[in-house]
This record gives structure tokens, C-alpha cells and sequence, in this order.
């Protein structure tokens, strides 16, 4: 079951989708609400002039164009173990493009964003381990 979201909506987000044409602001709601479902304690915010998640660390993020929509990963190589369920998607590096009339779906939107939270779980582990291990005293020192 998942967490109801346990961080508020940003204001600065919601503009951000105001400022696009209807149809757009629509598929980027939608996908705002899947990542809020899918990620709770992410904090939203606006970086890079684009709506950001983090936790632990940069998420995911989604933009528009005039013409398009985009879902970014902050991650390049992770929409390679995902190129079958991509067909029909225009993609590069860690971004998904797409439109208000092929959203991407939210199946695939979970599985990208479970991906990125353990991800992102495991760096931080790694790191915190890493400061752990530069905090010890060298073996001489401990005798």
C-alpha cells in the first residue's frame, strides 16, 4: 500500500503547470500526481526551470515545449533496461518525451521511479558508509 504523500504540493510547481497551454498542463498534472503517489517524502520543487523530485538526492523531474512534454530521469543509463516498454516513445539519455494524447503510462512511470528511489537509496548508503569509514582512526592509531 502506498504512503499517503507526506509533503505539500509546491506553489512554485503549480504555477509552473499554469503556464502551459491546457492539453499540456493536463499530462503534466497527471504525471505530478503519479510521482507524488509513487514517491511521498520527495520534496517538489522547481530546478533548472523544470519541476524537480528529491530524495536523497535528484529524482526525477518533468518540463514541457510549446509542443511537447518531458520526463526526466536524472539518471542516463537507466532507460536502457526499458527500451521495449519505450516503443513509441521518443527518448535520449535519461529523458522521455512525449504528448498530452500518449502519456507515458503510469505502469512504466512506477517502474522508473521505484528504479531511481533505490537508486538513489543505495548512493546515499554508499556514501554515509564511505564518511563512516573516512571517520575511523587509522589501524595505528587504534592500538
Amino acid at each position: 500500500m502506498t504512503k499517503a504523500n507526506t509533503t505539500p504540493a509546491s506553489k512554485e510547481v503549480d504555477a509552473y503547470i499554469a503556464s502551459f497551454p491546457k492539453p499540456l498542463q493536463a499530462a503534466l498534472e497527471q504525471l505530478r500526481q503519479c510521482i507524488r503517489k509513487l514517491a511521498p517524502e520527495a520534496q517538489e520543487q522547481i530546478s533548472y526551470k523544470i519541476a524537480c523530485y528529491k530524495h536523497q538526492g535528484m529524482l526525477v523531474g518533468f518540463g514541457a515545449t510549446e509542443n511537447q512534454c518531458s520526463f526526466y530521469l536524472c539518471h542516463a543509463t537507466i532507460l536502457d533496461s526499458f527500451k521495449e516498454k519505450l516503443k513509441g516513445f521518443k527518448y535520449s539519455g535519461g529523458t522521455i518525451h512525449f504528448s498530452p494524447k500518449k502519456p507515458v503510462p503510469f505502469a512504466l512511470v512506477k517502474k522508473l521511479v521505484q528504479q531511481r528511489i533505490k537508486q538513489n537509496e543505495s548512493l546515499a548508503a554508499a556514501k554515509k558508509k564511505s564518511r563512516t569509514e573516512m571517520m575511523k582512526p587509522p589501524e595505528s592509531a587504534r592500538q
